[in-house]
């Protein structure tokens, strides 16, 4: 059962860090649709540029081989940008097709064909772009065709509109409409409440935006696949990868930074980290977790502001971190640096000087504990600069060591993932392992991006280097698509942003990395040796000594004469009013035996005084116990009238303490009924269980009344009655769900009245240990699963033997709890067990010894009986 618990464990994880994973990828998403900006457009008609890039007019021959030619041309207008357009008319098939020439980054140049149906219609048939249609105007019917190449795309409007009958309008109204359908779509969106103008520019609301990145979900594995085409294939990919990554970038340079947007992203992320942080730990320890990290992006968010980055965003990921990212300019080493060592080290000398300044005292604040959210400051940060990919002392390590060599960079991001390996196994953590696993499949991209990065060509201009690259990454890599691509070049582009760092600016973040790390190791080895300070709780020296001498004189079973001599001279050193005093008469009461005994501890009693260990009704408690105790071999009378006169005793010294009475009323209820007066101690339970009802508020006391009561009803046959006064008593709910004495004897009491089915039930409640409470990584799913034990295994074995499949009682008494028969089948156990077993409980001894014979192994003889006493281990 256990190892399919594992792996729907495993499995459950998995889903989850799937699930985790899309919904970060859709809000990634959403955000950047919401930043979109949305421009009116114009088609202006002229003539097409006559010096038009190879790629371009590679796209134009293409759609003119499939049987078109041009009827008109134009530039469109869409805010500062313009891009030349074609519309062209097919030579015999009632089609038209408009290509803009605009690098799309997934569809090459876009190619749309449309036809004017008869029944005024306008079949409109795109490729790889229509999840990106807000709306479509009235009469359009849009398709998109998801074709691999324009002859593919082609042949699916050519299958659209065959068998429709098609109107033939003159061109000068195809050229009105097509002009009109760049002019109209942003006033549709408009009026349909689609977009909102923010700082004057229109980006899309949040339902629209919303759409947008639903639909990239379930397309974006479409748009990995590459377009094939003459502009995006052959000799002309790398101009036309080259013009769509200048677009792209010109396009996040332009971008409106929606300050309101960001801050939104990062309240709402703050707000769910701290959630489900708080679920995990505690509140106290999310909100110092935010703050820290807060603390730490924040220093890297003004040491980028300072050092000219763009476009920067600040967000927090749960369970990992957070984030603060921004588009670099060209900059020294000594300044990303300076940018990767913003973020810890302020935290850490924060935390640093707040351990300084308390000097090892625990100070709290409603509770809060202040010193150790310091030290938290102190380890997060220190983790962070662990020379380990991706954290940022292993950026720190690249950019000294690794930045002129891309492979030995590769090279030692996996020995970091392999490091960060052993550190999820060794914590146990699923998500640290879920974190790892990303950053090994990242190691593929990084091992392209190393091999790309080694091609980087010194010296030529930035449109010529792109081109280079693109060109070498489809030699390394084959035709994996500007998509792919795109992010393989921008990595080597914001590698070499950063200046390759001198001989001295290597040499100095290495002495301060490793001067952080030393001071960091030095202050946390020399805090973690040096002795711990007493706390201040207010005691004197003398009765410090006293309480460490009267732990030790009490956990000593061999403490002598000597011992006690220190303990009392420990004692006369304290005030005369000193409580301990108490303790220590307590101690020596308890020592003595018989009469004196019970003589002392009655003593301490009548004068009332508590000690510092001992209050009152622990006192009365002992006293009794002594009373109890005297005489074991006189008759039973003089035993009852002896108990009698102390509990009379008791209740005239302390009326208001009858919860230490409860016990000692119990045992002379139990000799009223040996005595042969059963309905007196019938009595004496009832009025022992209204004292317990009134006087304890933890309900101990009433359950171990409760347990006495319902055992004399079963001892006397009743157990119908033993079923009622539990399941009426104020604790009788709880116990269903409870692995308290008193569960297992409502299992005994409904199992002896007949209940089978209830009675077993209960007593699978009763007898398992309850399970342990889960840690904040079980929360999550892993660090191992939670078990209970069986603590009463012959029990259980009666009770199944009870039911209607009595096999099943072998199948809890495997060879490992063999342990628990031994009292029962063993003669030697069984003398020595007798006389410690109340009289009440006679009954289940007996059962549990008919069980013992039915499912324990055979007993061992007499003289191996004692070598088995005890459970193995």
């Amino acid at each position: 059962m256990e190892p399919t618990l594992a792996v729907l464990n495993l499995l459950l994880i998995c889903l989850g860090a799937w699930l985790g994973i899309q919904l970060l990828f859709f809000l990634v998403m959403l955000v950047q649709m919401l930043r979109l900006s949305l421009h009116p457009q114009r088609l202006r008609f002229g003539e097409l540029p006559e010096d038009l890039p190879p790629d371009q007019q590679a796209a134009i021959d293409e759609v003119r081989a499939l049987g078109f030619r041009p009827i008109a041309s134009g530039l469109v207008e869409n805010g500062p940008r313009s891009h030349p357009a074609l519309l062209l008319r097919h030579q015999s098939e009632p089609a038209y097709a408009s290509l803009l020439l605009m690098p799309a980054s997934f569809a090459g140049y876009p190619l749309s064909f449309l036809s004017q149906a008869e029944d005024g219609s306008l079949l409109l048939t795109v490729n790889r772009i229509g999840w990106l249609t807000l709306a479509q105007p009235p009469g359009q019917k849009l398709v998109d065709a998801w074709a691999a190449s324009p002859t593919a795309h082609w042949q699916v409007h050519q299958a659209r509109i065959a068998g429709v009958a098609m109107a033939d309008l003159p061109e000068e109204e195809i050229c009105r409409r097509y002009a009109a359908s760049y002019g109209d779509y942003v006033p549709m969106l408009l009026r349909q409440g689609l977009l909102q103008e923010s700082g004057g520019v229109l980006h899309p609301r949040l339902r629209a935006a919303a759409g947008l990145a639903w639909r990239w979900m379930g397309v974006r594995r479409k748009l990995a696949v590459p377009y094939v085409s003459a502009a995006t294939e052959g000799s002309h990919q790398p101009d036309y990868a080259t013009q769509s990554y200048i677009q792209a970038e010109a396009e996040l340079a332009r971008r409106a930074s929606r300050h309101s947007l960001k801050a939104s992203v990062l309240v709402l992320s703050a707000a769910l980290s701290l959630l489900l942080w708080g679920w995990a730990f505690s509140w106290q320890s999310a909100l110092a977790v935010l703050a820290i990290l807060l603390l730490h992006e924040g220093g890297h968010a003004l040491a980028m502001r300072a050092f000219g980055y763009r476009d920067m965003s600040m967000f927090f990921i749960p369970f990992l971190g957070a984030m603060v990212t921004g588009r670099p300019r060209d900059i020294p080493a000594w300044k990303q640096a300076l940018v990767l060592l913003a973020g810890p080290v302020p935290g850490l000398l924060l935390g640093a000087a707040l351990l300084w300044w308390w000097g090892g005292a625990i100070p709290s604040a409603g509770g809060f504990d202040w010193q150790m959210a310091a030290w938290m400051a102190v380890l997060i940060n220190l983790f962070n600069l662990l020379p380990l990919t991706p954290l940022d002392g292993g950026q720190l390590v690249e950019l000294s060591l690794f930045s002129r060599w891309p492979r030995s960079r590769l090279l030692f991001s996996a020995l970091s993932v392999a490091a960060m390996a052993a550190l999820a196994l060794w914590l146990e953590s699923a998500v640290f392992a879920v974190f790892v696993l990303l950053l090994g499949v990242g190691l593929l991209q990084q091992w392209r991006v190393s091999r790309l990065e080694s091609r980087w060509q010194d010296g030529l201009p930035h449109e010529e280097q792109l081109r280079q690259l693109f060109g070498r990454a489809q030699e390394l890599f084959g035709p994996l698509g500007f998509l792919r691509q795109y992010p393989l070049v921008k990595a080597v582009m914001e590698r070499r942003r950063i200046r390759r760092p001198r001989a001295w600016e290597s040499a100095l973040v290495l002495g301060l990395l490793l001067a952080l790390w030393g001071s960091g190791g030095y202050a946390a080895y020399g805090h973690l040796a040096a002795p711990p300070q007493p706390e201040d709780d207010g005691r004197s020296a003398q009765q410090r000594l006293f309480d460490e001498r009267y732990a030790r004189y009490g956990e000593d079973e061999d403490a002598g004469p000597d011992e006690l001599k220190a303990l009392q001279a420990a004692a006369a050193a304290l005030p005369p009013e000193d409580p301990r005093r108490v303790d220590l008469r307590s101690l020596l009461a308890w020592d003595a035996e018989g009469e004196e005994q019970a003589r002392q501890l009655e003593s301490l009693v009548a004068e009332g005084r508590e000690g510092f260990q001992n209050d009152l009704e622990s006192l009365q408690r002992r006293w009794l116990r002594s009373v109890q105790d005297l005489h074991p071999d006189a008759p039973l009378p003089q035993r009852i009238a002896a108990l009698q006169a102390a509990l009379q005793r008791a209740e005239s010294l302390m009326p208001k303490q009858p919860a230490g009475r409860i016990e000692a009323r119990l045992r002379l209820a139990e000799w009223v009924d040996l005595n042969g007066d059963p309905q007196a101690a019938e009595t004496l339970l009832a009025e022992t269980r209204y004292l317990a009802e009134r006087s304890d508020d933890c309900r101990c006391e009433l359950r171990r009344v409760l347990r006495a009561q319902a055992w004399y009803f079963m001892h006397h046959g009743r157990p119908a009655d033993a079923v009622t006064v539990i399941e009426a008593s104020p604790v009788g709910r709880s116990l269903r769900q409870s692995t308290h004495e008193l569960s297992r004897t409502y299992a005994w009491a409904l199992l002896e009245a007949g209940r089978i089915d209830q009675g077993t039930e209960q007593m699978r409640m009763a007898v398992y240990s309850r399970l342990p409470p889960r840690s904040w990584l079980q929360r999550l799913g892993f660090g191992g699963a939670r078990r209970s034990h069986l603590l009463y295994p012959l029990e259980m074995a009666h009770a199944l033997r009870q039911g209607p499949q009595p096999a099943e009682a072998r199948g809890v008494m495997p060879p490992e709890q063999h342990w628990s028969c031994f009292p029962y089948t063993s003669e030697d156990m069984a003398e020595t067990v007798a006389p410690y077993v109340d009289p009440w409980e006679q009954l289940r001894e007996q059962r549990l010894r008919v069980t013992a014979k039915a499912v324990c192994p055979p007993a061992p003889g007499k003289t191996g009986a004692t070598a088995k006493m005890n459970p193995p281990g």
